[in-house]
């Protein structure tokens, strides 16, 4: 009787351990997910702002529009 209530707690320990390596795997997956996400946002952010500095800088007169479209596509691409 008494081998059968340690074997019991002892599979609830096994169950409950691995339900939190099981979390923590996952929380450290979906971490690494969202720094990825705001990278890519940031990279994006940066490409739209270098993309109205070259606008500001056709309006101003300081280069042509083939230069405007060939600093463009470099950082389109």
């Amino acid at each position: 009787m008494i081998r059968i209530v340690y074997l019991i707690v002892v599979f609830i320990l096994i169950v409950a351990m691995s339900y939190w390596i099981y979390k923590i795997i996952s929380a450290l997956k979906s971490d690494k997910k969202q720094k990825n996400k705001i990278q890519n946002i940031n990279k994006n952010k940066s490409v739209v702002d270098e993309l109205l500095q070259l606008q500001n800088l056709l309006e101003e007169g300081i280069i042509t529009k083939k230069e405007f479209e060939k600093m463009k596509k470099q950082l389109i691409d």
